[in-house]
């Protein structure tokens, strides 16, 4: 999140926004908060419920299949790339209410500049998006690799 004419790093000299700079960026803020409860986290999310769904096909179609790890590790990362999501969601939500709270301080309008707009679950909800898409993706590999191994038992 950019605040509106934000000071550089130092915080040197730089005069603080207007109420009317404080007022558009709570706004952006809302619609900000608004589109992250949507896009990727959807596309993720709606992914790796249906690569567990594959993946969950596979229990029945092969007749002892080779590598059985494989097919358990690709539904335990896309179950918890899913459960990371979720808990996600959560920390999005609560960064922007934090960042609305900060952008509504009356008392201390300096607090924006001093403070990380939305704190630290900024930072948590960054990770476990990442966190969500690595899963995803070494789910997908061990699924991958379980259908390769298993190729002529699925015949």
């Amino acid at each position: 999140m950019v605040l509106p004419n934000g000071p550089a790093a130092d915080g040197c000299g730089v005069t603080l926004p207007s109420m009317e700079q404080l007022a558009k960026y709570r706004e952006a803020l809302i619609r900000g908060r608004e589109i992250a409860a949507r896009t990727f986290d959807d596309w993720l999310i709606k992914l790796s419920a249906g690569a567990l769904a594959i993946a969950l096909g596979f229990v029945r179609t092969t007749a002892a299949p080779r590598a059985p790890w494989a097919l358990v590790v690709s539904w335990v990362l896309f179950t918890l790339g899913l459960a990371l999501m979720l808990i996600s969601f959560r920390t999005s939500s609560a960064s922007f209410t934090k960042a609305l709270k900060q952008a509504a301080d009356q008392l201390d309008p300096e607090r924006l500049w001093r403070e990380t707009p939305g704190g630290r679950q900024v930072a948590a909800t960054t990770a476990l998006t990442y966190a969500s898409g690595v899963c995803f993706v070494c789910g997908v590999f061990a699924l991958g690799y379980f259908v390769i191994v298993n190729l002529e038992n699925l015949r």
